[in-house]
């Protein structure tokens, strides 16, 4: 579709302006817009708005297809309980029992712990005369926290598979399903390390929030263009961001985007600290 440029002016511009003297003799008076930009200034705003639509005339039978219409209802049908059903979700996030990833990563942190100080305790006389061993074995002796506790586990696995044959000759206390076992737990520590929201109840509650979020948008966004020349639009259909006020703010815009929840931000790095006992 080719770009509309309006900037250029017709071949005969009195010819054009007499054609609609009789549009502007009819013009309601009532309707009267105080005038804010230059004549040159219209015809700039003009031809921007005329080149970012040429891409999009295509949409306006969307927009306005029946289709569409249906959409629009279905979301205000379901708006109320998916409202409902974030409140509940919301609930249950901040509830202290429902929070069961942080009893898990704190009974995993012990079993972590646990095979550090078993696979140390063997690797110990089982690698202590080797140099580089013993080396690497000091290291692991040196750190504290559940990063670390993960980190030695791996590291300690790694030495007891590179050296298999020779533990396998001398003890019996350390077997290869126990390795697995430990080096499988270590990893698991390690991804709830990296990840701070693993609560999955909060991960319910931000799904829950999304869903209402997105109709609550459209919604909000319709209703501001159906009474868009009302002047109590904007207060009538608040915008997620905005507080109630007696007076809806002038030169609104309407692009409204998720709020960063800082407080949820807060949670999930305490719950971070919460797994880990150097913190």
């Amino acid at each position: 579709m080719p770009i509309l440029d309006i900037t250029a002016p017709p071949k005969d511009l009195d010819k054009l302006f007499q054609a609609h003297v009789a549009e502007l003799q009819a013009f309601n008076p009532a309707r009267t817009v105080h005038r804010l930009v230059s004549r040159q200034r219209v015809l700039e705003l003009s031809d921007a708005l005329l080149i970012s639509w040429a891409s999009m005339i295509d949409r306006i039978p969307q927009e306005l297809s029946k289709q569409r219409a249906e959409q629009r209802k279905l979301e205000i049908d379901r708006l109320d309980r998916r409202a409902w059903v974030f409140y509940a979700a919301d609930l249950a996030a901040e509830e202290i029992h429902s929070n069961t990833i942080k009893k898990e990563r704190r009974e995993l942190a012990k079993v972590v712990a646990e095979h550090d100080r078993f696979l140390f305790k063997w690797a110990t006389p089982l690698f202590g005369d080797d140099p580089d061993h013993a080396q690497t074995l000091r290291d692991i002796s040196r750190g504290t926290g559940a990063r670390d506790d993960a980190e030695d586990v791996l590291r300690l696995v790694a030495m007891y598979r590179a050296n298999w044959k020779q533990v396998e000759h001398q003890q019996k206390a350390v077997s290869k399903a126990r390795l697995e076992q430990a080096a499988a737990d270590a990893a698991r520590q390690l991804d709830y390390l990296r990840n701070s929201s693993a609560n999955p109840a909060r991960k319910l509650a931000d799904a829950a929030y999304s869903l209402w979020y997105h109709d609550y948008d459209e919604l909000m966004q319709l209703g501001r263009y159906l009474t868009r020349r009302e002047p109590d639009s904007t207060l009538r259909f608040p915008g997620v961001r905005e507080l109630p006020t007696r007076n809806p703010p002038q030169d609104e815009t309407s692009d409204e985007r998720p709020p960063i929840d800082e407080q949820q931000q807060v949670e999930d790095q305490q719950q971070d600290v919460d797994a880990d006992p150097s913190a």
